[in-house]
């Protein structure tokens, strides 16, 4: 069974409630080409007003933790590797030194503000990256040489392997007892794998 409701209804209706809520009848009735009727959103200066203050309330919170935080956001933060690693003593201090020396570019830039802020391992070799607070300079330091007549130091590690007869478990074992991060054992047996094969080729000669 279809239900019709009248339409002479709805005016003295929308009339009691406009009159009651304090809209006005065409803020709350919106009729559509076909005759039907839906609800509109309310408009008055009361939720106008309501916006408008919750929106200043928003700004002044805004500027007033902008005035109390003191923060600094071009603070550059000192960032080490835990635990010990082996370094190469004269030479990353010679390096430090002469990095620091030719960085500055007519500021007054501190030794004070030459700062690690990052870190690399190549195994048992440390990458450091330093930052200048003052002027922004960046740089790297090893902690050997790149370049050097010795062994380097992850080679020169599994050739003690190699020549003590002990394989990487045991090397690993060794590092962790001193507190020294050891190298990964994809990294050894790349090493160990080239030294065979120098010593292959030394054999046949």
């Amino acid at each position: 069974m279809e239900v019709k409701y009248s339409r002479k209804k709805l005016p003295s209706y929308t009339a009691r409630l406009s009159k009651k809520k304090g809209w006005l009848k065409s803020d709350f009735i919106d009729r559509n080409s076909d005759g039907c009727c839906r609800r509109k959103k309310p408009v008055n200066s009361t939720h106008e007003n309501a916006d408008k203050s919750e929106t200043d309330d928003t700004i002044e919170d805004t500027l007033l933790i902008e005035k109390t935080d003191e923060l600094d956001i071009n603070y550059i933060q000192e960032n080490l590797p835990k635990g010990r690693f082996i370094i190469n003593l004269s030479y990353y201090t010679r390096e430090s030194y002469r990095t620091y020396v030719n960085h500055k570019r007519g500021i007054d830039c501190q030794f004070n503000d030459w700062v690690p802020v990052h870190y690399r391992f190549r195994g048992l070799r440390t990458q450091l990256h330093f930052k200048c607070r003052m002027c922004k300079y960046k740089t790297t330091i090893w902690s050997e040489p790149p370049e050097s007549d010795e062994l380097e130091i992850n080679t020169a590690a599994a050739t003690s392997t190699i020549t003590a007869g002990i394989g990487y478990s045991t090397l690993e074992e060794v590092c962790a007892g001193m507190n020294v991060r050891c190298m990964f054992e994809v990294t050894y047996i790349e090493k160990r794998e080239k030294l065979v094969e120098e010593f292959a080729k030394i054999a046949k000669i």
